[in-house]
């Protein structure tokens, strides 16, 4: 008897604790102005459809603002507790069902059976509309039996019927108000009657259809965007694949052209070597080429002497008309002669070699500014020697060479085979300083720069074919 009573005053508790909205136990309860309870996600569900006023949705108490929503802690912890108590509570008011629903064969059943009424154990069969209660086979003899039971309306069993009632007429709630968002018996209607309202049922479809196309709307659109997204960046991917594959072609097709060019050298250089000795060799590389230094393109402190083939730096300012070829930055000066093809060699005589330069530059070699010194560009390659360091030169990157005693420095250019070489000379040999590799573009002039005032350059001729005739032979690295 006290487990019966305490399981009707944990039903009757159990009814206190669920929302009037989604008809289950509270989760996260809120409290209202007005003092009623609800989920906080029904709420906010509710009232997401609402832009200026706002109703409670059980007693449609108006609000001006939208109220600031807080959890109920107190509620919270109600309902944690009614929660575990009922997980211990008894399913039995005697023995005898007890064991009845014991000794019935397992079977699988919903997850939230709806349980008869009277007996609060067995599971329902039917629920009456009319007595707003759901009863067992057992207890459902009356409503098949007595004519006073003929007009009640039995349904299949409701799931937490009392949560289906309204709070004001106790009455089954049948209907929706679409103005309203809540929920409505058949009197209630009369409150309503200027209101859109549709069955529950049906409301519920519609809502959960409405629902449905949306989820399938957004589902398509991420899908599109999934799609979109993929296209591009397969797009990026073919670009970029073919960008490499072009690259790759182009530097294929320069390789097997350098390729076939120094084969074609190869098989040259072996057959004008298996024709001459080294002498006759020599004899065709030391044809000298002859050129004079351009007074126009002379560096205001630069002294051309000997018929423009000697120069040197001073720091008294000569008397040279303005030129558009004249250097204006560096005491640098280039030859009157430029070369567009074939084969030339010619030396140079150095005097106190520090802080000059000789080397060859293309005419458009800037006039004016830092880039405008021999090696700092792309237009320009020389050999310079700066307190007793020698260096390589080009496009602003330097090479450090060996330190040599060279009086002489020999310059060796195949503008068709497109390869500069500086040679150092001395009294008994003649040895490579350092080679340029180059596909020239333009015409080449020769070009030099001085800085001590010590230092001076002159052009010469090469030595003595005697001299290369008395060594016993000579190997071109």
């Amino acid at each position: 008897m006290a487990s019966l009573v305490e399981a009707l005053s944990m039903f009757g508790l159990e009814e206190e604790l669920t929302c009037s909205i989604c008809l289950c136990l509270f989760q996260t309860p809120v409290t209202t102005p007005c003092g009623h309870n609800f989920c906080l996600p029904c709420l906010e569900m509710t009232w997401m459809e609402f832009e200026e006023k706002f109703s409670c949705p059980q007693c449609r108490a108006s609000f001006e603002t939208r109220p600031e929503l807080k959890k109920n802690t107190v509620l919270c912890r109600v309902v944690e507790q009614f929660q575990i108590s009922q997980d211990g509570l008894s399913k039995g008011t005697c023995e005898e069902k007890r064991e009845k629903a014991d000794s019935s064969p397992t079977e699988p059943r919903s997850p939230s059976p709806v349980v008869c009424d009277s007996c609060l154990v067995v599971d329902a069969t039917k629920t009456c509309l009319t007595c707003m209660a759901s009863f067992c086979q057992e207890h459902l003899g009356p409503h098949l039996e007595s004519p006073a039971f003929k007009c009640h309306q039995l349904v299949p069993p409701v799931k937490e019927l009392q949560q289906q009632k309204c709070q004001s007429h106790t009455k089954l709630l049948e209907f929706f108000c679409q103005e309203h968002r809540v929920p409505i018996c058949c009197f209630c209607l009369l409150s309503h009657k200027t209101c859109s309202t549709t069955p529950l049922k049906e409301a519920k479809e519609n809502t959960t259809s409405r629902k449905l196309d949306l989820l399938k709307s957004e589902f398509l659109q991420t899908l599109a965007l999934i799609h979109e997204e993929e296209q591009n960046s397969w797009k990026k991917i073919k670009s970029e694949e073919k960008r490499v594959l072009d690259k790759l072609e182009f530097v294929h097709t320069v390789l097997g052209k350098k390729k076939n060019e120094i084969q074609m050298e190869r098989g040259e250089i072996e057959v004008i070597l298996a024709e001459m000795d080294d002498i006759t060799f020599l004899k065709v590389i030391f044809i000298a080429t002859q050129f004079t230094l351009d007074r126009h393109t002379a560096h205001k402190n630069i002294v051309l002497m000997e018929k423009c083939t000697k120069m040197s730096v001073t720091e008294t300012v000569q008397d040279y008309k303005q030129h558009p070829q004249r250097f204006l930055s560096f005491s640098q000066v280039l030859s009157f002669q430029c070369f567009k093809k074939g084969i030339h060699y010619w030396e140079v005589d150095l005097e106190n070699n520090n802080f000059c330069a000789v080397g060859i530059c293309y005419g458009s070699i800037p006039r004016r500014g830092p880039e405008s010194r021999l090696g700092r560009n792309s237009s320009s390659w020389c050999i310079e020697w700066v307190n007793n360091k020698v260096s390589a030169w080009h496009n602003d990157k330097d090479t450090c060479l060996p330190t040599s005693k060279a009086t002489k420095i020999g310059v060796l250019l195949n503008y068709d085979g497109g390869f500069v070489i500086f040679f150092g000379v001395t009294e008994k040999k003649i040895f490579p300083l350092y080679k340029f590799k180059i596909e020239f573009v333009e015409a080449v002039y020769s070009a030099f720069w001085v800085f001590s005032n010590g230092a001076t350059i002159s052009l010469c001729h090469p030595g003595s074919m005697d001299f290369f005739s008395s060594l016993p032979s000579f190997q071109m690295l």
